[in-house]
């Protein structure tokens, strides 16, 4: 080395030194860059894990867990990829979409718990006070509680949509109790005016029985099967409310329904006191006792066409104010106006109440302020006896039958004529009634179909006679 052209032996120690500082110097400076991206990384980690710490599930319906348990799936697969993500630009998309799904799945547990308690409430309701809910509304409201939560539209759990209240109810009840009270109504006996003396010198009265409920009774019975009929009391709370009134208001009100409904119930009769008389001379007097035939006997009828009671003078007449009721069945009759009415109802009763020659009309008439009445209607006795070539006398059972409204708002009872024939057949008479009856055919078979003038008369009240007019 001394021999160098260059002169002296040269010293590297410094120039190795200085390369070797600079090597460690980069190596550290790697080395803090690694640690401060691993510090940076797991920061992201650990912020990544709280994100997901933060997803509650408590309180999910249990038809709604399959859904709820996709989406945290589906949280997790994105949190996974997130960590795993080399690019720090995935790495912030997926924490974007991870916020978001975990908001998503947020609200959705929410709504799956307001859900339950609002469904919670509907069921009690259902099974308290099942009497507002019908079956179709029940069905509907299993059908909605179990479905997914994504099909649900928020209507689902609203109470009103499945109230469907059975309000036959509340008529079944009162039934009920307008039946028992009747069943312990008493019943009154008035007596009218004398409406004429028969052959054998009785005098014939008037007489109107009379039975009725107890006003206060029915107000008593409605109000005590609100208090102690859960069923009935629901129905009327809910109707109640409706209408803007209280429980009690609304009881008020249907008492006075029922009330109008469920009118006095008036039967009309005849009383004959005996007056002293000679002994029967036989057995067959005795027992036509009270049954007279009466001779140009004058009645009112109503008339569903004129819309008023008219007199009609009967030839021959003989009352049967006691005759078994019977079952109507299958019966032809006519209304006053000559109107066929065929009764099909075995529920309907029929009753017989006298037997007379009534003047019918022979063809149709047409008249200024009842228009045309029927062939077969009965002739008043004014038209009768003006026109006395324009009607004909025909043998008539007077029969009232009563059958049910409808709508369940009592007893109707209407007057009709039939052939003699056949309600005779049908009813069990006794032996003075069929005594009277068969007088009454000989009387008439002895008649010309002239009328008469009329030498009694019966004037009765006009609601009465006829019912249902």
């Amino acid at each position: 080395m001394d021999n160098y052209a260059g002169g002296g032996a040269v010293n590297l120690g410094g120039f190795f030194s200085g390369i070797t500082n600079t090597v460690a110097r980069e190596q550290q400076r790697l080395a803090n860059q690694q640690a401060q991206e691993a510090k940076r990384l797991q920061s992201e980690q650990d912020k990544l894990t709280d994100i997901v710490k933060k997803v509650n599930v408590n309180g999910v319906q249990k038809q709604h867990l399959p859904e709820i348990t996709a989406k945290l799936e589906s949280i997790y697969d994105t949190y996974y990829k997130a960590n795993q993500a080399e690019k720090q630009s995935d790495r912030l998309a997926y924490r974007l979409e991870l916020e978001k799904n975990i908001a998503e799945l947020g609200a959705d547990v929410a709504m799956s718990k307001q859900y339950g308690q609002q469904f919670l409430k509907v069921a009690d309701q259902i099974a308290l006070k099942p009497q507002l809910f019908s079956g179709d509304a029940r069905k509907q409201f299993e059908l909605n509680f179990n479905k997914p939560l994504s099909q649900l539209n928020g209507t689902e759990a609203n109470l009103q949509m499945y109230i469907s209240p059975d309000t036959s109810i509340l008529d079944k009840t009162e039934d009920i109790i307008t039946k028992s009270l009747w069943s312990r109504a008493n019943e009154k006996t008035t007596y009218g005016k004398t409406i004429g003396v028969g052959q054998t010198g009785d005098r014939v009265t008037q007489t109107f029985k009379t039975k009725s409920i107890n006003q206060d009774d029915l107000g008593a019975e409605i109000f005590k099967t609100y208090n102690d009929n859960s069923g009935y009391r629901n129905i009327i709370d809910y109707q109640a409310s409706q209408v803007g009134m209280t429980p009690q208001e609304y009881l008020l009100e249907r008492t006075k329904t029922i009330s109008q409904i469920n009118k006095p119930i008036v039967e009309e009769g005849q009383f004959r006191n005996s007056r002293p008389r000679a002994p029967k001379s036989s057995s067959s007097d005795s027992v036509n006792s009270g049954f007279t035939v009466e001779n140009n006997f004058d009645i009112n009828y109503g008339s569903r066409t004129a819309g008023k009671t008219a007199t009609v003078t009967a030839r021959e007449y003989v009352a049967i104010p006691t005759s078994p009721t019977i079952s109507a069945g299958k019966f032809s009759m006519q209304d006053t106006d000559g109107n066929q009415y065929d009764s099909k109802n075995t529920t309907e009763e029929l009753k017989l109440v006298s037997v007379g020659t009534f003047p019918v009309l022979k063809s149709n008439v047409q008249t200024k302020s009842a228009g045309t009445l029927k062939a077969g209607a009965m002739a008043t006795k004014s038209y009768a006896e003006k026109n006395p070539d324009k009607v004909e006398y025909v043998p008539k059972a007077v029969v009232n039958v009563k059958r049910k409204r409808q709508s369940g708002d009592g007893d109707i009872t209407t007057t009709y004529f039939a052939d003699p024939k056949e309600v005779i057949a049908r009813t069990k008479l006794t032996k003075a009634q069929k005594t009277a009856l068969d007088a009454y055919t000989q009387t008439a078979r002895s008649k010309s179909t002239a009328p008469r003038t009329a030498t009694t008369t019966s004037t009765t009240p006009k609601k009465k006679t006829i019912s249902g007019f």
